[in-house]
């Protein structure tokens, strides 16, 4: 399995060495490929971020079989409310 995770920026790819340990502990033999996609600045909303992550799920030859975006809630520009709205503005469905 592999998991691509969209992060804002370089530092949060730091996030990865975390991430990996936790789930090494949680899930013994069935550790899932992360591969991280920073962006420089924020990642999009709306009809380009369905189209990211149509891209990652389908891209070549080592599609994602999941894609997670990190994002910052609290940015200044008032883009989310809370994290509540923030998952729900971020949110795609698969297509029917």
């Amino acid at each position: 399995m592999t998991i691509a995770i969209m992060v804002e920026g370089r530092t949060e790819v730091a996030f990865k060495r975390h991430l990996r340990a936790f789930l090494e502990e949680s899930l013994e033999g069935r550790m899932p490929r992360l591969d991280m996609f920073p962006y420089d600045g924020r990642i999009p909303k709306d009809e380009k971020l369905r189209r990211t992550v149509e891209n990652l799920l389908s891209k070549g030859r080592s599609p994602a079989d999941a894609v997670i975006a990190l994002t910052d809630v609290y940015t200044g520009t008032h883009d989310f409310d809370d994290a509540a709205d923030a998952k729900r503005k971020m949110l795609i469905s698969p297509p029917a």
